[in-house]
């Protein structure tokens, strides 16, 4: 359905204070990326190659997440660093919006192996990976989605949404469901 192709608007999070170390956490420098990009009407927010810690990262209208070859998004292993939509945290989380994409080649892992998710129900906090909740033409392609705490991909209320050339290893921890459906 709809995935930005290159624009001179769009935007690097390195530019926006980001650091692929593996050890810093990125949230706000990713927001912020994010942010610019959907202030200029949109295009790729691009995650260059890098391990990026993150907690939660709200997709904004005509926004694709485009995860570079080489690229990792990886969730926090603090609950605290997690925002919540419908009650349930997730890493990536899309709430009416529109015309909205995460692709690869990368990765996105939901570092649901970490201590302080496991054996948790929903109501101990365990984030999913990726949560749509009533959007128009979302795209997912190409993208590695890994350990999620939680469910790996959920779509509620959501219209026109197209998923395809992904791999998903949802083996982080228990009741990893692929991906779900509902509304």
């Amino acid at each position: 359905l709809w995935a930005a192709s290159a624009r001179a608007s769009d935007v690097n999070i390195l530019d926006y204070g980001a650091k692929g170390d593996a050890v810093t956490l990125n949230t706000a420098a990713i927001q912020r990326a994010i942010d610019a990009c959907t202030a200029t009407g949109g295009g790729n927010v691009l995650v260059p190659a890098g391990t990026f810690i993150s907690g939660t990262l709200y997709l904004k209208s005509h926004v694709n997440l485009l995860v570079e070859a080489g690229a990792m998004v990886r969730g926090s292993d603090r609950i605290a660093d997690y925002g919540a939509v419908e009650g349930t945290p997730a890493l990536i989380i899309a709430a009416g919006v529109d015309h909205v994409s995460v692709t690869g080649p990368g990765t996105i892992d939901g570092n649901g192996r970490a201590g302080n998710f496991q054996k948790g129900d929903n109501a101990h906090g365990r984030p999913m990976l990726m949560f749509f909740v009533n959007c128009r033409d979302v795209t997912i392609r190409d993208i590695r989605l890994q350990h999620p705490a939680f469910w790996t991909e959920k779509y509620s209320g959501c219209d026109g949404v197209l998923v395809t050339g992904i791999t998903v290893y949802s083996h982080g921890n228990w009741n990893n469901d692929g991906i779900d459906i509902d509304s």
